[in-house]
């Protein structure tokens, strides 16, 4: 009886783990997004592309990707955008 209880309460701490704890750590990430997006920021996108941000619309923004002779100017949403990156260089 007393390991049934034991097995509940590891696949509860799991599905802690697992879906309540990673959207709470999404939900914060995109809320500092949201917050800190300004012109000339780095960012990800959630498909991977880096670029940085030239131009910001309500719920889009155009990236320019790519190196100085081959640029490519990308319009994505808010939404898509994973996180902000520190580029200095």
């Amino acid at each position: 009886m007393k390991i049934e209880y034991l097995i509940l309460i590891v696949l509860i701490a799991y599905y802690y783990k697992i879906s309540i704890k990673d959207t709470i750590t999404d939900s914060k990430n995109r809320k500092f997004v949201e917050e800190n997006l300004k012109l000339g920021s780095f960012v990800v996108s959630s498909s991977g592309i880096i670029g940085e941000v030239i131009d910001m619309d309500e719920s889009t923004v155009i990236i320019i990707s790519g190196n100085r002779e081959n640029r490519s100017y990308l319009r994505i949403e808010k939404d898509a955008i994973k996180k902000i990156i520190d580029r200095t260089y």
